[in-house]
């Protein structure tokens, strides 16, 4: 649950949750997505989107590769979203 919250400060402060936030918390809590997405895909997959495009613009080479592994687990959401909300 804490972790969730670490991962919703993604959208705010990616550099500092990747550098500070992780190995504290699980990377792949905190770039997992939440355990009970938003009320309607449309709102669940933009905060996902804004997620996303905050960790890609993290450019600090001291959490290049957890930015990576955090925006290649935060990717695979997009589709656990589709399958939680049977999107086609």
């Amino acid at each position: 649950m804490l972790g969730e919250a670490v991962g919703l400060a993604l959208i705010r402060a990616p550099e500092k949750v990747l550098r500070l936030a992780i190995p504290a918390f699980d990377l792949d809590e905190v770039c997992g997505g939440r355990q009970d997405p938003l009320p309607t895909y449309v709102e669940a997959s933009a905060e996902l989107e804004k997620q996303i495009a905050s960790v890609g613009r993290v450019k600090n080479s001291g959490v290049r590769a957890k930015r990576d592994r955090c925006l290649g687990k935060l990717k695979q959401g997009r589709a656990n979203l589709k399958r939680f909300f049977d999107v086609k």
